[in-house]
């Protein structure tokens, strides 16, 4: 098990912009992608808000 915590981050994509959780790499090379938030968003901003709320359900950090 990895040492390093996940977190919840927001990033665009071609549907928009969209909330994504991001976990250690257990090969050690990287964060990468494990899963995504329901919704895709026009704006950063509202990304932003859907990925705070998932983080603190989740009990995780936001990290921009």
């Amino acid at each position: 098990m990895s040492d390093r915590p996940s977190f919840i981050s927001v990033t665009q994509g071609l549907s928009g912009y969209f909330a994504v959780l991001m976990s250690w790499n257990e090969d050690g090379c990287g964060y990468e992608p494990w899963n995504t938030g329901v919704g895709r968003y026009a704006t950063r901003e509202e990304a932003v808000r859907e990925a705070l709320a998932w983080a603190e359900a989740e009990g995780l950090e936001y990290k921009a």
